[in-house]
């Protein structure tokens, strides 16, 4: 049940059906046989074997072991809302490229996420974070076919160093992102029972960074397809979704919890991310505030 409960909205999903889709048509234009595909249905997905829950409390035990108490700017939980406050803010395509250049092979999404962990870090007054990380969890030949939309949200920790640079920072990011990996399908409550501390707190990161690679459309020869991300989703702290428009910018959308933070103090966090992440892009070292 929690695993079919995971089934909210994530790219891979949306782009194994609108892949379907393409092929029924072109088949249709062209009159030729559609081919059957047999594809895994849920019920195999919730039933595969998985890793032992002893197994996964181990990893996240030892992983968040030693985190800071303090993971967000705000300095209380509450339950989830879904209709949180928001203020949007649009970063120009030079952004997009500086982040691009910081590894030097074009990947912007991975600089993106370092850049709000150590966001997150300095406005807790922290020397290391513990992000929320929106995952694909599509670790088997099963997850990978299924034609159901699906996703979690995983603790990423990272430490800060006094000279980091973004480069340093994503680097430490990739690697902490491929620890967890194996473990992306860990359901919530299994981690709050691995770590009692974070139980007690009410919380198990602090603010969420969703970036969402999705800039292109789907081709279908003579028809003219515009499609729009959906990344709506309860929302407990703060949660920056990060996506591309059509021109090269990036879109940032900081969504909080009103009985948090103020709408003055979205925007503020808006507004200053976004200042934050394009200096960053012109890799210079981490602000100190």
């Amino acid at each position: 049940m929690q695993r079919a409960l995971h089934a909210v909205v994530d790219g891979y999903g949306a782009w194994l059906g609108r892949d379907r889709v393409v092929e029924h048509y072109n088949h249709l234009v062209s009159g030729t046989e559609f081919p059957d595909r047999a594809y895994p249905s849920v019920e195999e997905l919730v039933t595969q074997p998985r890793r032992s829950e002893d197994d996964q409390r181990d990893f996240w035990r030892e992983y968040l072991q030693g985190a800071p108490e303090r993971v967000s700017p705000a300095d209380r939980a509450h339950h989830v809302v879904a209709r949180p406050h928001r203020h949007d803010v649009v970063l120009p395509p030079s952004v997009r490229v500086g982040l691009g250049a910081t590894v030097g092979n074009r990947v912007w999404t991975y600089p993106l996420i370092a850049a709000g962990a150590a966001y997150s870090a300095r406005v807790s007054e922290e020397r290391s974070a513990v992000i929320g990380l929106p995952v694909v969890a599509r670790d088997t030949v099963v997850d990978r076919a299924v034609t159901v939309n699906m996703m979690n949200v995983v603790p990423l920790r990272v430490g800060l160093e006094d000279d980091d640079d973004l480069a340093a920072l994503t680097r430490r990011v990739v690697e902490s992102a491929r620890a967890t990996r194996p473990y992306h399908q860990t359901p919530t409550e299994t981690i709050f029972e691995a770590v009692p501390s974070a139980w007690r707190a009410g919380r198990l990161h602090g603010p969420t960074i969703n970036v969402m690679p999705y800039d292109d459309d789907p081709v279908v020869p003579g028809v003219t397809v515009t499609t729009q991300a959906l990344q709506r989703g309860p929302v407990y702290d703060l949660l920056l979704t990060i996506h591309p428009l059509a021109d090269g910018s990036l879109a940032i959308e900081c969504e909080a919890h009103p009985e948090i933070y103020t709408a003055e103090q979205t925007r503020w966090h808006a507004e200053r991310f976004a200042t934050f992440v394009a200096r960053l892009a012109s890799h210079a070292t981490l602000p100190r505030h």
